[in-house]
């Protein structure tokens, strides 16, 4: 085994030698944040399996993994498969588990040496959430940031792809359309033990809306994005992720990514079915009280963000977003009222909301008072 060695690969088009190619400010983004990340979080050192993986992948699969035992041999055999005509690499993390999964990814890094890193953590780096709870975050910014792939997917270890043109297909729109930064896909919904079960709300509201693009707005108001299908470009995920950990951000989940993603380039949703998300009882996100604590805290943040640093929309549809938004965030106990404060500030600064408000509350009241109108 061997510890993280400080030097990352470049960016690589399909079917490009890269060599010493790339500008400077790709190789200060691949470099630098490794390091700062290791002296501010590592307490044991991560080992490497040694294995001969190339250095020039086009696609880096980032898998996060703990106690998924039952999961995660189909979450790499939907990966191993998949019919690409460039390299991609599989960079997998395991994070310290009690329950066998360990072994399971041994044994699948010995059989698989050309296409997966392992990296073996100790619970001693676990960075806690704002609230107190276990998080991936280390393991996953370990991941991004040991990345060589000009694109970054992401499955986590308890889901699975079942496409196995997935990432060709991803890769080929992205190469072709340089103005979208991250593409994702509809899919299935499966039980613990793999069996096809109903939708969850959020996925049949994202197949009624039939969208192929999402924007800023739209993931203001809710999550679009099934993760376990992301395929991305790398340099914006790892911009994003700088700034979480300068600013020790560590309320943010997959939706702040998407949010961040958005206010950079623009998200294309394919409809067709690539992956299984499983619901089960273990996962984090599924933890009682996660998204009511951090979902206020991740919107706040982006709100903060888009104010300080974009334009003011130019449809008043998005206006009305925003309203909508900050009403939701001020009648959240879980939001500070000095942030609430601000919020309302800043929006008053940029935004005639006071009339927005009044208007939309005449138009109701002028509903309510139509002759014939019951209740």
């Amino acid at each position: 085994m061997k510890k993280y060695s400080g030097t990352l690969g470049q960016d690589a088009m399909p079917g490009q030698q890269t060599g010493q190619s790339g500008s400077n400010k790709d190789l200060v983004l691949r470099n630098d944040p490794m390091s700062e990340f290791l002296k501010r979080w590592e307490k044991v050192p991560v080992q490497e399996f040694p294995n001969r993986v190339t250095e020039k992948p086009v696609v880096s699969v980032c898998v996060q993994t703990y106690r998924h035992v039952n999961y995660i041999r189909s979450c790499l055999n939907g990966i191993l498969m998949q019919r690409t005509t460039y390299p991609f690499e599989i960079l997998l993390g395991e994070d310290a588990s009690d329950d066998g999964t360990r072994d399971i990814c041994l044994d699948y890094a010995r059989r698989y040496p050309d296409k997966i890193r392992l990296f073996l953590h100790h619970r001693e780096n676990n960075i806690h959430m704002m609230d107190g709870r276990h998080s991936d975050y280390f393991n996953s910014l370990y991941n991004l940031y040991s990345s060589r792939g000009k694109y970054t997917a992401k499955c986590e270890g308890d889901d699975y792809w079942t496409d196995p043109f997935k990432l060709q297909k991803q890769v080929d729109f992205l190469e072709a359309h340089p103005e979208f930064g991250m593409v994702s896909t509809d899919v299935f919904v499966v039980d613990e033990k793999g069996r096809l079960r109903e939708d969850t709300p959020g996925i049949v509201r994202q197949r009624a809306s039939s969208r192929q693009e999402v924007t800023f707005y739209d993931l203001l108001e809710r999550n679009w994005i099934n993760t376990l299908t992301v395929c991305a470009r790398s340099h914006l995920l790892i911009e994003i992720a700088n700034r979480m950990m300068n600013e020790n951000l560590w309320f943010a989940y997959d939706h702040w990514y998407w949010l961040h993603v958005a206010l950079k380039s623009r998200i294309r949703i394919s409809h067709e079915r690539t992956g299984a998300y499983r619901v089960h009882g273990e996962g984090m996100s599924r933890q009682k009280g996660f998204f009511r604590t951090h979902r206020p805290r991740v919107k706040y943040d982006v709100l903060v963000k888009y104010l300080n640093g974009y334009e003011p929309a130019e449809k008043k549809g998005y206006n009305q977003v925003l309203v909508k938004t900050l009403v939701t965030l001020m009648l959240n106990k879980n939001l500070a009222l000095r942030k609430k404060a601000y919020l309302v500030v800043q929006l008053l600064k940029r935004y005639d909301l006071v009339f927005i408000l009044l208007t939309h509350t005449y138009r109701k009241l002028l509903v309510r008072s139509r002759p014939g109108r019951q209740g």
